[in-house]
């Protein structure tokens, strides 16, 4: 004879895994032979609520629970893009973050004033203790039944085959008079458009109610009522309500209901307008170090003002971090001198210590450096004598070149040059020349930095670094320590050789670099 098999209900053992099996199978169709796949979506993620006292650590989960429209799930590692720092007070707080898979997620942290408010009154809250005091009606649950708990062992579980509906309730008497918060987990699948889902707390002719949906298996929900106002009769009962479709399945667990401090009105009108402050900056005129701080600090405001009962507090620490942040907003040194512009950090050193200031419009105060203009020949004199500390110098009677006049708006630094044997200039029947406004080429660079380092002892490789500077170029001892010191790098070419240009003029902005270089070699 042959054997019957027997027919596993969602209540039983092993029923539920073999439940999700299958509706994984009928995601699946074939047609003419293909098989087709609906793509496969992310249902739900995981939304962990946190309470902790006021002072104590608050630890967020490093995993979270992903649901897929297959009928799968799969833990995620998490990364919280919210600081828990920025929280300082008692409030609720919405932390938000994002899954390895690349899904938003959130999570709810509770900061209450004191123990008081984290006692919960439900008892047997988790039904690890039997039945009692829990009573309910309807059809398709079990209260106290060892499948799918959120914690302990035993849960409220239900399904049903055909439609159903059933509640259950908790009386809790001895209540004191105050505000009491009722939440609960959840989990389940299968419901229908229409179903109904709640958790409630009703107490005298006052009753809140939180809705809440069955997002997948072990995708746990926690609905949370609004606050609910105990008078002096100290009753409430606390309720779940739950109306379904055939086949939908699920179990409720840890019901808590706690008493939340009373509301305190919170301002946040003064951080409000400072975010609008600073949204409206003109950003790329600031430094890219000063709008990363202001960044921050806007990420801190948003997180305040984006959570759902924020303490006075968190408000008033995120209004002063994002006031700071606005006080020490730093424009460019520059202009033309952007973010992302070849050398911005060199250049902005340039500035700030001194040895630039570019060229100011005296209508705007604003500064332009200009940097794929050659320098001249006059403002590399400036930039060494600046770098040098503007050293006390006793200018000559007699100007070291007849090109430059002691009337010439740099003859104090470019007297200073000649005199630190920096610069000879060319030799002419009528004299020394500095030609102060051609532009200088990159070997005389090489030989004023070198010389400004003292003439070191050095002595060039026998194989030169460029392809362009043999040995027997003026500057080639010059040039090539150059490379040695990392002053310079030269350029390589598509077929690997290293070019210097020994003639080409020198931009100002690889002066910058070349300025930078040398001193933070310690030259």
């Amino acid at each position: 004879m042959g054997r019957r098999l027997r027919r596993l209900r969602l209540g039983q053992p092993g029923a539920l895994r073999l439940h999700r099996q299958a509706a994984g199978v009928a995601a699946r169709l074939r047609v003419r032979g293909h098989r087709l796949r609906r793509p496969r979506e992310v249902e739900s993620v995981e939304q962990p609520r946190v309470s902790v006292v006021a002072g104590a650590a608050i630890t967020l989960p490093t995993t979270l629970e992903v649901s897929f429209n297959d009928g799968t799930s799969e833990r995620q590692d998490v990364t919280w893009s919210d600081d828990v720092s920025w929280i300082t007070d008692a409030g609720t707080y919405t932390v938000r973050g994002t899954t390895t898979g690349g899904h938003a997620a959130t999570a709810t942290v509770v900061v209450r004033a004191s123990d008081a408010e984290g006692t919960n009154l439900v008892v047997n809250p988790g039904f690890e203790s039997g039945v009692a005091p829990w009573v309910g009606t309807g059809t398709g649950y079990t209260i106290s039944k060892a499948e799918n708990p959120f914690a302990g062992s035993r849960s409220t579980h239900f399904w049903a085959a055909n439609a159903y509906s059933f509640a259950i309730e908790q009386r809790i008497e001895n209540v004191p008079p105050g505000r009491y918060q009722l939440s609960a987990k959840a989990q389940g699948g299968d419901a229908g458009p229409n179903d109904t889902l709640s958790i409630s707390a009703q107490s005298g002719i006052s009753t809140v109610r939180a809705p809440f949906t069955l997002a997948g298996f072990n995708v746990w929900q926690t609905p949370t009522t609004e606050p609910l106002n105990v008078g002096a009769d100290g009753v409430v009962v606390v309720r779940a309500d739950l109306s379904l479709s055939r086949n939908a399945w699920g179990s409720l667990d840890q019901f808590q209901l706690v008493a939340v401090a009373d509301e305190v009105p919170v301002d946040t009108a003064a951080l409000a307008a400072l975010v609008t402050e600073a949204e409206a900056l003109d950003r790329p005129t600031y430094t890219p170090e000063s709008i990363a701080t202001l960044d921050a600090a806007l990420a801190r405001a948003s997180f305040v003002l984006g959570s759902t009962a924020p303490g006075q507090e968190s408000v008033d620490g995120a209004a002063a971090a994002l006031t700071a942040a606005l006080a020490g907003l730093e424009k460019n040194a520059f202009t033309d001198v952007l973010a992302d512009t070849k050398f911005r950090t060199e250049i902005t050193w340039l500035a700030k210590a001194g040895i630039s200031t570019g060229w100011v419009d005296p209508a705007t105060g604003a500064a332009e450096f200009r940097p794929l203009a050659p320098i001249a020949r006059d403002a590399m004199a400036a930039f060494l004598y600046r770098l040098a500390g503007s050293p006390e110098f006793e200018e000559p009677e007699v100007s070291p070149f007849v090109d430059v006049s002691k009337d010439n708006q740099f003859f104090t630094e470019i007297a200073w040059l000649a005199h630190e044997g920096i610069s000879t200039g060319w030799v002419t029947p009528s004299g020394a020349e500095f030609r102060p406004l051609e532009p200088i080429a990159r070997d005389a660079m090489a030989a004023f930095l070198y010389r400004a380092a003292d003439s070191p002892e050095y002595t060039a490789p026998a194989t030169p670094y460029f392809t362009d500077v043999p040995a027997t170029s003026q500057f080639a001892t010059e040039i090539a320590w150059m490379v040695d010191a990392k002053v310079a790098t030269g350029w390589v070419g598509n077929d690997g050789t290293s070019h210097y240009l020994p003639l080409a003029p020198v931009a100002r902005d690889a002066m910058a670099a070349f300025l930078y270089r040398f001193h933070h070699e310690g030259f």
